[in-house]
């Protein structure tokens, strides 16, 4: 049977025959010491028979292999430790990243959504006040025009007669209305004046309680003209404004000149004892305040729109007429009705005068709303921006911030696996040469001693080490 001894590591035959009992006591030929050796058991075989697990380890013993380490290795260790310190170090820089870049973006979208709904709502407040105005003030003109009466002369100015069932005045219509109209024709002048001077303005007119109309257009009269049963006593601004004390805005209804969506800024006249005279009305065309709001530079992908105070639409993208006529009542989208309840609160708050920002979700996607109110047409004006529009520029960083993230981390490991083996091959010698002292050789080799750090001066004390057990071994032959 090979065994080895216990002191110097050296191998020797130890015949079985001589082993008394369990263990002998058996002197090594080489360091003359004394040693205990078992005698193996039956499983393991008689002579010098091992099992494939030892053979290996004698192998390896003779060889003067580095013996194998259990689980990971120090380089392993070193490289798991470095690879996860920096990954957690890029995870939480890009979380922080990302989120004060969300953060920013949201803010700043808001800022900005808010701006151009508060500049917007300024410029229409402006625009609606100068027409409130222009309307009072033409039906001031045309009361003081009938307190003066006596106009004899004919200016020209063409003025609409009321519809008699088949024509547009007769002969006895005319005679009857033959002051008024002169009168009328003096309103037509300051009518044309004023639209001239007003780009958002599409239509001026006069149309009294005898059913007589003037327009600021000769075109315009003529449209009109063709048309069967105009009655202007019947018309929504007439209806309404007659009704009110003050200057009113209708709800969206179909032009019959333009055959276009308007609405009308309208205002009565009134005689000296409280009696409707007629009516004062300016249309404002809504494909152009629509046009108007498309063009806004609002940055992201939005939508504007007007609503009025019972929530119906006055402008919104893909408002269209379709082939409704002018004497046919348009039906308007309630905004206060629709099946998203986030959208209708907050319409619902605007429509009441407030103003802010907001967000609610449609189709699964978040909506921010920037919102006011006009009091001047007693509407609410929102612009609404797709989040997911907002954000691109975060995603985009992002993308920016995981491709450096990606390329550090290769890096990183990389440089950590060159420091691993840096650190771990002196250690591995050592532990090459200390397995080789164990196994009793004398042909030890002292390792280059090239560094300067704490192994270094583990290498330079494990070298003396060394050399004092190569001249130990040298005296005891």
């Amino acid at each position: 049977m090979i065994v080895t001894c216990q002191h110097c590591g050296k191998k020797l035959s130890v015949d079985l025959s001589v082993i008394q009992g369990d263990r002998v006591k058996v002197r090594c030929k080489h360091c003359r010491q004394l040693f205990t050796v078992d005698r193996p058991t039956e499983s393991e075989g008689s002579g010098s028979r091992k099992t494939a697990e030892e053979d290996a380890g004698e192998k390896g013993e003779e060889s003067g292999s580095v013996l194998r380490t259990e689980g990971w290795s120090l380089n392993s260790k070193l490289v798991a430790i470095i690879v996860l310190l920096m990954f957690g170090a890029l995870s939480v820089t890009g979380l922080v990243v990302g989120y004060f870049s969300r953060t920013m973006l949201a803010n700043q979208a808001e800022g900005h959504l808010r701006r151009v709904t508060m500049e917007k709502s300024r410029q229409y407040s402006a625009i609606f006040d100068r027409v409130h105005d222009e309307v009072l003030g033409v039906a001031t003109y045309v009361g003081n025009l009938y307190e003066r009466g006596g106009f004899e002369s004919d200016i020209g100015f063409q003025v609409l007669m009321p519809w008699d069932g088949n024509s547009y005045g007769n002969s006895g219509l005319n005679n009857r209305y033959a002051r008024e109209r002169l009168l009328m024709q003096r309103a037509g002048v300051t009518l044309k004046s004023l639209v001239a001077t007003n780009p958002y303005l599409n239509l001026g007119y006069y149309g009294s309680a005898n059913d007589l109309l003037v327009l600021h257009s000769r075109d315009a009269h003529e449209t009109i003209s063709e048309l069967e049963g105009f009655t202007p006593t019947e018309r929504p601004w007439y209806t309404k404004a007659s009704e009110q004390e003050e200057v009113i805005w209708t709800d969206p209804y179909v032009d019959a000149n333009s055959e276009n969506l308007v609405v009308t800024c309208a205002a009565p006249v009134r005689g000296e004892d409280g009696e409707v005279l007629g009516v004062v009305g300016f249309d404002v065309l809504l494909e152009t305040i629509k046009q108007d709001i498309l063009e806004m530079d609002i940055r992201y992908a939005s939508y504007a729109f007007l609503v009025n105070k019972k929530g119906k639409v006055l402008v919104q993208p893909g408002t269209v007429v379709h082939d409704q006529s002018w004497d046919e009542r348009y039906a308007t989208d309630n905004l206060l009705q629709t099946e998203n309840e986030e959208f209708n609160s907050i319409v619902s708050d605007m429509v009441r005068g407030g103003s802010g920002f907001d967000s609610f979700t449609r189709e699964g996607e978040e909506q921010f709303v920037a919102y006011t109110f006009l009091p001047s047409i007693q509407a609410g004006m929102a612009i609404v921006s797709s989040k997911q529009d907002v954000m691109a520029p975060v995603r985009r960083v992002q993308n920016i911030v995981l491709a450096i993230w990606g390329l550090i981390l290769l890096i990183t490991i990389w440089i950590s696996l060159y420091v691993g083996r840096w650190i771990t091959r002196p250690i591995n010698n050592l532990t090459r040469v200390a397995n080789t002292i164990s196994q009793g050789k004398t042909d030890l080799q002292e390792l280059p001693e090239d560094r300067k750090d704490e192994i270094g001066l583990l290498t330079r004390s494990f070298n003396r080490l060394v050399a004092s057990l190569r001249v130990a071994l040298s005296r005891r032959r």
